[in-house]
């Protein structure tokens, strides 16, 4: 919901100034602790990609693979 949206709804409620102002209040502030949320994990991801090896990464385990053949097999035949 807009603020506007709730600021609408609760002047067609009745609602006093003071308490429409209050709700608008609480709304930002919510919205500001989102926001400081949402900085500090653009700003650790930022640093985490900032520290990442850009090239030559190894991946680990993959010496252990096997280059193998398929063998043939006889299809198995469709139910009819």
């Amino acid at each position: 919901m807009s603020i506007a949206t709730l600021i609408r709804a609760m002047a067609d409620a009745g609602a006093s100034p003071e308490a429409i102002a209050l709700a608008v209040e609480a709304v930002e502030e919510a919205q500001s602790v989102v926001d400081r949320q949402r900085e500090v994990a653009r700003d650790r991801k930022r640093r985490q990609r900032a520290n990442a090896p850009q090239e030559g990464v190894t991946v680990t385990g993959q010496s252990r693979d096997k280059v193998e053949t398929v063998t043939a097999t006889t299809p198995c035949p469709l139910p009819s």
